[in-house]
């Protein structure tokens, strides 16, 4: 009789631990209790590696990170004006790992079995041949998930050349904002994608004239045209452009928007070698 009085009353004490836990816990955890649409938009404002982390912190994080619809990866870089006292012993590591970690994360990437659209990806690095398969991958993975923005910046070598192959015709349909930087783009004259684009910004391209002429003539929805650093556009055949930015353009001559509409462009343009003009000008 003792004995289930002195267990009962150790049951009691557990439960009781148990239940004083889990208020602890409740207590603690203010965050987990939110609808999923704030996780996920609290997810949405961490780095990919990050947002992916918070898969461990329980059950309830555990899928969520999934619902993620913007991704970025890139390689460790120190920046031109690190502490050597700091990160000094850790620069032989990082330039021997650099790759190794950013083709591990986009080999998990394109290996990923999304459960929502993918609606942007962001991928920053050198351009080494090296990167360039597993970078394509990723690109054919978000191609095939329906991606709408890719944004792309080469910082070393120029010697990567964007896939447009990989978004055909009617796998480009989704895509409406694409942003290039220091890669080579080599379009053929019957190039016919990117009809969908709302949104193009070109810098520092390794494109010819010629290659540049036929991407725009394909553009036809374009809305915002960035070029930065890229050749001298003079004529330009696009009815919907509202926003035309140039930046470091070698020249500059008179500009012609031959359109049907009376749209106003909002035209800023930075010359090379001339003070900057901000204002609008209409169609000729």
């Amino acid at each position: 009789m003792e004995k289930s009085v002195a267990g009962s009353a150790d049951e009691g004490n557990v439960s009781m631990d148990k239940s004083s836990s889990c208020k602890k816990r409740c207590l603690c955890d203010w965050i987990s209790g939110l609808p999923d649409e704030i996780l996920v938009s609290i997810l949405f404002k961490l780095d990919s590696k990050t947002a992916v982390g918070t898969s461990l912190l329980s059950r309830r994080w555990r899928r969520l990170w999934r619902l993620v619809e913007s991704f970025h990866f890139s390689e460790v870089v120190l920046p031109d004006n690190y502490c050597w006292v700091r990160l000094g012993p850790m620069r032989d590591y990082f330039s021997t790992h650099r790759d190794h970690h950013f083709v591990e994360s986009l080999q998990w990437f394109t290996r990923l079995k999304r459960e929502t659209p993918l609606r942007r990806l962001s991928l920053v690095f050198s351009g080494s041949v090296e990167c360039s398969d597993v970078v394509n991958s990723a690109i054919a993975s978000a191609a095939q998930h329906g991606i709408s923005d890719i944004d792309m910046a080469i910082f070393g070598r120029m010697e990567y050349e964007f896939p447009w192959w990989l978004l055909s015709v009617c796998r480009s349909s989704a895509l409406t904002s694409l942003c290039l930087s220091h890669c080579k783009l080599s379009v053929p004259l019957d190039f016919g994608g990117f009809g969908s684009l709302t949104k193009l910004v070109l810098v520092q391209m390794y494109m010819s004239l010629k290659e540049v002429q036929v991407l725009l003539r394909c553009c036809t929805n374009l809305v915002s045209l960035h070029l930065i650093g890229m050749f001298d556009i003079r004529i330009l055949r696009l009815p919907k452009l509202k926003e035309l930015l140039l930046l470091m353009t070698p020249s500059l001559g008179k500009f012609k928007n031959m359109t049907r509409t009376s749209w106003r462009i909002s035209l800023l343009v930075f010359p090379m070698s001339r003070a900057f003009a901000c204002g609008t000008r209409s169609p000729s």
